[in-house]
């Protein structure tokens, strides 16, 4: 599950823990199965579903290759 919990003083997401999220959400995306990827925001859990074709898109953007 992917987190969205470290924020500054001024509740904005700290530099690298951003770069841990996007550096999570490639590697969740990229080793993901099937189209739900599950978040975390504070509190808050819940689950994005991508269409396939996006999920598809988001996967050889993500791994660097070419579409088939």
């Amino acid at each position: 599950m992917l987190s969205f919990d470290s924020n500054d003083e001024r509740g904005l997401p700290r530099r690298a823990a951003t770069n841990d999220v996007i550096a999570d959400l490639k590697m969740e995306l990229s080793d993901a199965d099937d189209c739900i990827v599950s978040l975390k925001f504070g509190d808050l859990e819940t689950n994005i579903r991508f269409v396939e074709t996006h999920f598809h898109d988001l996967k050889v953007i993500i791994e660097g290759g070419e579409d088939e």
